[in-house]
C-alpha cells in the first residue's frame, strides 16, 4: 500500500462536501465520508491503475456521489490535491498540482 496525503486544500473541500450533505441529511454525509474513504483505499493499494490527465494528475470518481478525487503519483507517497465536485469550476485546482 502507498501512503496517501491529502493537500490541505482537497481536505477542506471534502469536510465542506460532508458538511454541505450533514446539512440536508446526516446519513447521506455518513455516505459521503465511506465513499471518499473507500476511493483513498482504492487509489492506495494501485495508485497507478487511474487515467492521467494534464500535468500527470490521475483521477478517480468515486461512487454514489458527483466528486472526483485529482491526485498525483510521487515517488514515495501519493498526493491527493483536489477533492472537486464534477460540475464545478473544472480545471480550479491544477495550479496546486
Amino acid at each position: 500500500m502507498t501512503r496517501v496525503v491529502l493537500l490541505a486544500a482537497a481536505a477542506e473541500e471534502a469536510d465542506a462536501a460532508e458538511a454541505w450533505y450533514f446539512e440536508r441529511d446526516s446519513e447521506v454525509a455518513a455516505r459521503f465520508r465511506t465513499a471518499l474513504g473507500t476511493a483513498v483505499a482504492q487509489i492506495s493499494e494501485a495508485p497507478e491503475r487511474w487515467s492521467i490527465s494534464k500535468g500527470g494528475v490521475r483521477r478517480l470518481h468515486f461512487d454514489g456521489f458527483p466528486y472526483t478525487v485529482h491526485y498525483r503519483v510521487d515517488p514515495n507517497e501519493v498526493v491527493v490535491v483536489a477533492v472537486a465536485h464534477q460540475h464545478r469550476r473544472p480545471g480550479y485546482w491544477r495550479a496546486r498540482q
